[in-house]
């Protein structure tokens, strides 16, 4: 059993704690372990709830328990395109207001592709920590 509660915040340089952002409820959806790993670590360090799902088909029912505010949904899933099941997200039942990141590690997918089927946005793989801050500080729409 993973732990989806964020850890608390590290103090800064000046020994202060820095101010918590909203929490969010981020579910991460992707085949490579290493980077599931190191994505729900960062995302509790950050003070955000996290969970994931490594398949397409473990990705609805993990979605419909955790009830997501944000999906970090990768493109190329063993068992399936990510942007269809960005779609299927999309049609489930209270699930169609989340935010949905497509993240891929090719340099030359179409993001156009990603915006097409319901994706917020498109972003290619590592998201750098900036990047990520403003993904989850974003609401959808």
């Amino acid at each position: 059993m993973v732990s989806t509660e964020p850890l608390a915040p590290a103090p800064n340089r000046e020994g202060t704690t820095p101010p918590l952002a909203p929490r969010r409820r981020v579910l991460v959806i992707d085949d490579s372990l290493d980077y599931l790993r190191s994505m729900v670590l960062l995302l509790r360090s950050m003070g955000h709830y996290a969970n994931f799902a490594i398949n397409a088909t473990a990705a609805i029912p993990v979605a419909r328990r955790f009830r997501p505010d944000v999906v970090l949904l990768d493109v190329g899933l063993p068992d399936g395109d990510g942007r269809l099941l960005a779609e299927q997200l999309r049609k489930e039942a209270g699930l169609g207001d989340i935010q949905i990141v497509c993240v891929t590690g090719r340099m030359h997918e179409d993001p156009r592709r990603s915006i097409e089927a319901g994706c917020d946005a498109h972003y290619v793989k590592p998201l750098d920590s900036p990047t990520l801050h403003r993904v989850l500080a974003r609401e959808r729409g």
